[in-house]
């Protein structure tokens, strides 16, 4: 059997999509400079880009310069750990692995199998992983390149886990099913969470017991929305196997605890669908509460995920407290709240971060909704055309779902496809990073939110379709 690294079937792909580009004098910034529009999300590029968050400036020697150098990085979708992923019952159990200048996109299988690799510190994980039972399979393989100095040699491993989108106990009781469940007591770090110390009455207690109770005997109900009577649950009894992966980490021997980073990338808490939006657009660009009770009413909703999913969120805290590099939390679009502070601190909970960033740098980790028009923070959510709407049609109804994989469906809708607004936001951020900032970027670049595990690699080069010149209104970058 040959090594991952070496096996030609698994190695990642190269990209080609064009990039275009439009000179628009009207939006300030560098004189007779490119700027690169970007309309599906909020890009932040730079203090002076007004013009609705659109504007990437870059100097006009970056085409010579890309030429030259031909820069290039990896990208890798981390795919999602859930039970239904696309509405047709597909099981996935997805997480990415890095190594310094190798990057694995890898699934969970709950035997002891262990991938057959070069690398040192990922072969002593591995084993160290099947010791306890659990296993992985290596999906792609990806060799990132232009790296900085200390990243090729760098042992520290880097875990990033998907979307989870865990359900809120509301979906399976109603206050009938919760008034007489046997009594079971509260974690200690929940019962302290001032959100649940503030509860005026014992209904969330109720639907822990109910919840507790359910999962002694395996009893679990399927989920349902009372206005739809449908079942919204794509997460279903992923837990087991999570729980499992996650206790086999904390488990893991103290050398490898040691270098291992553990990042979750977003969307752990579902926190949208059956509920109103609760941002709105700021005065300053910045998503805000809609009133003042809002960060009150997502603590509530957000104890509802908790009273449900307690074990998982126990493993969590055990393998924060585990002696791993770090553990660190993103927010996404279904959970973005929880980059509040003022939210995090009811619940007990790490804040979620919006980016990650390791490996001397080379790394970049977000969820990736910001690229996403239908999706990222600002968006209004009132409408049936915003994420929050978009997301309740596609999960409430089950035939519309099997028409393509929930990480495609806005391809349904917008041109161009879904996955290239990822993959050239991607790319946006890079030239911003190496050509604007003037910074090293990143080498690698990984994201969630589609729930589609894909590796590919990137050879960013110019290309030109017509006279560079004063003038000249298009041009395309082609990755």
């Amino acid at each position: 059997m040959a090594f991952v690294e070496d096996a030609k079937e698994l190695q990642a792909k190269g990209y080609v999509r064009p990039l275009k580009y439009t000179v628009d004098d009207a939006i300030p910034g560098e004189p007779r400079s490119f700027r690169y529009i970007f309309d599906q999300g909020a890009l932040h590029c730079s203090a002076s880009a007004e013009h609705a968050d659109r504007a990437c400036y870059v100097p006009r020697a970056v085409p010579t310069t890309l030429a030259r150098e031909s820069p290039s990085f990896v990208y890798v979708d981390v795919g999602c750990w859930v039970d239904d992923a696309d509405g047709n019952g597909t099981q996935r159990r997805d997480f990415a692995l890095i190594c310094g200048a190798h990057v694995y996109l890898c699934e969970f299988v709950n035997t002891p199998l262990m991938p057959l690799t070069r690398i040192s510190a990922v072969r002593s994980f591995f084993a160290s992983l099947s010791e306890r039972g659990c296993g992985a399979r290596v999906l792609q393989h990806a060799l990132a390149r232009d790296l900085n100095s200390k990243t090729p040699n760098d042992p520290n491993l880097y875990l990033l886990l998907g979307d989870l989108h865990l359900p809120p106990a509301t979906w399976f009781y109603s206050h009938r099913d919760i008034a007489f469940p046997p009594p079971h007591e509260l974690p200690d770090w929940l019962a302290e969470a001032p959100a649940m110390a503030r509860q005026p009455n014992y209904l969330l207690h109720g639907y822990y017991d109910r919840a507790a109770s359910d999962r002694e005997n395996n009893q679990v109900p399927e989920a349902h929305d009372p206005n739809y009577q449908s079942n919204p649950d794509i997460f279903l009894r992923a837990g087991t196997d999570l729980v499992r992966f996650l206790v086999a980490l904390a488990d893991l021997p103290r050398e490898i605890k040691q270098r291992l980073h553990f990042i979750q990338t977003g969307d752990m808490f579902e926190l949208w669908v059956g509920r109103d939006y609760q941002f709105r657009p700021g005065h300053d660009g910045a998503p805000t509460w809609i009133d003042a009770s809002a960060p009150n009413r997502v603590a509530d909703w957000a104890l509802e995920v908790l009273v449900q999913n307690t074990p998982i969120f126990s493993a969590l805290r055990r393998l924060e407290s585990a002696g791993l590099a770090e553990v660190k939390y993103l927010g996404g679009n279904h959970d973005g709240y929880l980059a509040r502070p003022e939210l995090t601190s009811q619940l007990a909970l790490p804040r979620r971060d919006l980016t990650y960033r390791g490996l001397s740098g080379d790394l970049l980790v977000e969820h990736g909704h910001r690229f996403d028009g239908w999706n990222f923070d600002k968006v209004n959510g009132q409408h049936l055309v915003s994420g929050p709407g978009l997301t309740k049609l596609l999960l409430y109804d089950p035939d519309i779902r099997k028409l393509e994989p929930i990480g495609g469906y806005v391809s349904a809708f917008t041109n161009p496809s879904t996955r290239d607004v990822y993959l050239l936001g991607a790319t946006l951020a890079y030239l911003f990073e190496r050509f604007h900032v003037r910074q090293k970027p990143f080498s690698i670049y990984a994201m969630g939110h589609t729930h589609a595990r894909m590796m590919l690699r990137f050879d960013v080069r110019a290309n030109y379709t017509g006279s560079y010149h004063e003038e000249a209104t298009d041009g395309e970058l082609q990755p």
